[in-house]
């Protein structure tokens, strides 16, 4: 059985919302990286799903996709159970971003460059980041245009094109401090958020790019523009073109089409040059099940007045058994909240984003990560005649 609709996670008798657990098999906590789970973090154990006096405290050791080593005071002469449940107590903080040194590519604005500087070592003090060597960085800071623009871990500017690395814009507050501690917040999440989906999908069998178990086809509407910038229609349906890219209030629509022997559970993600991951389908805990056979078609609009740069659609899907409960990704995106969060509360910040109401309706899910598949559609933004 099956149900949708945003009246899932309301309660039907009461109030209570009973904490998270999750199973403990072969004492392996059977959540991960995926949970939004840190190396580090604190749960107690239980003997029953609900109910009951915690056993011991444990800290998480290695973290994987789908499932966490638990680790027990060896001091004390204490031992993890084989079974049980475990439930979050504390979440660590994850690994900070890594960051390469800042490079001046031009001179346009040497006192601009000196505040941005300045702030990225601030950052640096406080931990928001850790530096590295450029090829090993996530990241590297490029001063150009008179301001802060983030690259790859090879320093290339502008791979796609000229606009297409993503550009930092001083927040209104003009306080290169707050902007950029904001921005590689936001970043540090996108990368851990990308890497936990694609290291799921080589731990259940292999990442599929394009592979046969789901054919994704995208189209575009061209965007009608008002005088005032507005949207204000879109045109006819023609097929996407990466190398044309899309402009404002363009409509890109995906049509989604399960090809496997199997059901799939199919979570859609943007992610804009700004770091922020958006989950635009399923909505309203709609059912995002697919049969053999069943398609659907998935729209967004882009909204992008100003500059370029180079977004991306990341859909994932995972296979579904007939007894299989239904697996919904889209709770762990992220847009924006993380924005003038103190770093000291960022770990609790994240503990709410991923052990929200999805919880509740994920108790009891599968230790086994499914078959995992994860298409990825880059999209150039093409900016505005006359744009910023």
């Amino acid at each position: 059985p099956d149900g949708e609709g945003p009246l899932l996670g309301t309660a039907v008798f009461g109030a209570a919302e009973p904490p998270a657990r999750f199973a403990v098999v072969k004492g392996k906590m059977q959540a991960g990286a995926l949970w939004g789970l840190t190396e580090g973090s604190l749960v107690d154990l239980y003997a029953t799903a609900a109910g009951g006096e915690p056993l011991m405290r444990a800290r998480l050791g290695a973290t994987r996709p789908g499932d966490a080593d638990l680790l027990a005071d060896a001091a004390a002469g204490a031992q993890v159970p084989a079974a049980g449940y475990a439930e979050l107590i504390r979440l660590a903080p994850p690994p900070p971003l890594r960051l390469a040194a800042p490079v001046r590519h031009d001179a346009a604005d040497p006192e601009a460059y000196d505040a941005i500087e300045v702030a990225l070592a601030r950052a640096q003090a406080e931990g928001v980041f850790e530096p590295a060597p450029a090829g090993d960085a996530d990241l590297v800071p490029i001063l150009a245009e008179g301001g802060l623009i983030l690259v790859g871990s090879d320093g290339v500017l502008d791979p796609a094109g000229p606009g297409s690395s993503t550009r930092v814009a001083l927040g209104a507050t003009g306080d290169w401090d707050r902007t950029i501690n904001a921005v590689l917040s936001d970043a540090a999440f996108a990368i851990r958020w990308q890497k936990a989906l694609v290291d799921a999908a080589r731990a259940a069998g292999g990442l599929k790019i394009g592979g046969p178990a789901i054919a994704m086809t995208v189209t575009r509407r061209p965007g009608i523009i008002a005088a005032d910038g507005s949207c204000t229609g879109a045109g006819d349906e023609v097929p996407f073109d990466p190398a044309l890219g899309a402009g404002h209030c363009d409509q890109l629509w995906l049509t989604i089409a399960n090809k496997s022997g199997k059901a799939q559970d199919v979570t859609v993600f943007y992610r804009d040059r700004e770091f922020q991951i958006d989950a635009m389908w399923p909505a309203n805990d709609l059912s995002n099940r697919l049969a053999l056979g069943e398609s659907a078609r998935v729209g967004m609009r882009i909204e992008n007045p100003h500059g370029g740069g180079i977004e991306e659609i990341v859909l994932v899907a995972m296979a579904a058994g007939a007894s299989d409960r239904r697996a919904d990704l889209s709770r762990i995106a992220h847009r924006g909240a993380s924005r003038g969060i103190p770093q000291d509360q960022l770990a609790q910040y994240f503990e709410g984003v991923m052990f929200g109401d999805v919880v509740a309706r994920e108790f009891g899910w599968a230790p086994k990560i499914s078959p995992f598949t994860v298409l990825r559609q880059p999209v150039l933004l093409i900016p505005q005649p006359n744009s910023d």
